[in-house]
């Protein structure tokens, strides 16, 4: 018998590498066009804000696993500290890696701070609600 399908274990494997690379988070404007299929960020569609750096900042605590057949990665929370920022979505990438697109993320409205905190919140490690997955 012959069965279909994707090793699960090389789906593991590519989410793995991704804590290998250095991935960064940069905030998007609402009139970003950008989707995963673009490959690479280019800073288009970026936000300029007060306490807010163009590219984003580095992602950390980076999680991964395999749970009933899907690969997913997770990070910690990401913040901005003193920030004036007005956001639609953001974008994950790998920052040296020709800032290749790993997942591209957009927000229920835009997220707002004053002069204040504003805090990607990331959903808990697992495939349930993870930010990405394969499977």
């Amino acid at each position: 018998m012959i069965v279909t399908g994707v090793s699960k274990q090389l789906l593991l494997d590519f989410v793995k590498s991704l804590g290998d690379g250095d991935c960064h988070i940069a905030l998007l404007s609402k009139d970003a066009s950008l989707s995963p299929q673009d490959g690479q960020f280019t800073g288009q569609g970026e936000v300029k804000a007060t306490g807010y750096g163009a590219g984003g900042k580095r992602l950390t605590g980076f999680t991964y696993g395999l749970d009933n057949g899907v690969a997913w990665a997770a990070w910690s929370n990401v913040e901005w500290m003193n920030a004036s920022i007005k956001a639609s979505g953001a974008v994950i990438y790998q920052k040296g890696n020709d800032d290749r697109i790993v997942t591209v993320l957009e927000f229920d409205e835009d997220k707002s701070s004053s002069q204040g905190l504003f805090r990607v919140k990331f959903p808990p490690p697992g495939a349930k609600d993870a930010v990405f997955w394969l499977s």
